[in-house]
């Protein structure tokens, strides 16, 4: 993929459901509309953590920081330590958190309290669809650290759009829409890629809850209409 402006949503259709969150739809349009909101709203850092737990909340924050210019930091846990570390070598930061954590001396958003209800209302015009340079360091993803300290691996805007196109020709059935349930977090690499990128690049629905338990996984996938894709 060449160095050119790359549209945040591919193929972008302005009334197709984009997430499934709390029991409503999401269109492609109410979502740029909160994104664009929402990058208003962050702190001026050159760099962002993103603990948000509510895929939603997450991938509202983590578009709102490329439409911003900002990069996101996604740490392999939520550990202060590690939360330091990664502080620590990126000062110029700030946190962005959707629950109580336990966190470093630094700039923090309460994500709760700092974002407006923006969804379009009937006959409002929605926002301009944003595009990010294919060269903008999107993401800085951090190995789990098992072996020593954890490694950062540079994300670019084209590398994440790349990847998740060729996981949507793999994955997804032609002339469907699936939506995508995961079980593991949006901060790592593997759930970044397979969840809210293929939302924003491989025409999936994205479900913004977390299942874990095998019970809770069943009944979140029996709860959504047409295709699935459990990850």
């Amino acid at each position: 993929m060449q160095n050119d402006e790359i549209p945040l949503i591919h193929a972008y259709q302005p009334a197709a459901p984009m997430i499934f969150s709390r029991g409503r739809q999401v269109s492609q349009r109410d979502f740029i509309a909160r994104v664009v909101a929402l990058s208003r709203r962050l702190p001026d850092t050159s760099y962002l953590i993103n603990l948000c737990r509510d895929r939603y909340d997450f991938a509202l924050v983590f578009c709102a920081a490329l439409v911003k210019g900002m990069v996101n930091l996604l740490p392999p846990n939520r550990q202060l330590q590690t939360l330091e570390e990664v502080a620590a070598e990126y000062p110029d930061c700030c946190a962005v958190i959707d629950a109580d954590e336990m966190l470093p001396r630094m700039v923090i958003m309460d994500f709760r309290a700092e974002m407006p209800d923006s969804e379009l209302q009937d006959g409002e015009s929605a926002p301009d669809l944003p595009w990010l340079e294919g060269e903008q360091l999107a993401a800085i993803a951090f190995t789990s650290g098992t072996t020593g300290k954890p490694s950062p691996n540079r994300k670019l805007w084209r590398t994440l759009v790349g990847t998740s196109r060729m996981l949507a020709v793999r994955f997804v059935t032609p002339g469907e829409r699936p939506v995508i349930v995961a079980t593991v977090p949006s901060q790592h690499m593997y759930g970044l890629e397979m969840t809210l990128m293929m939302a924003l690049q491989g025409g999936c629905i994205m479900d913004s809850r977390h299942p874990f338990y095998t019970d809770d996984i069943a009944s979140a996938l029996a709860s959504l209409p047409g295709s699935r894709l459990l990850v």
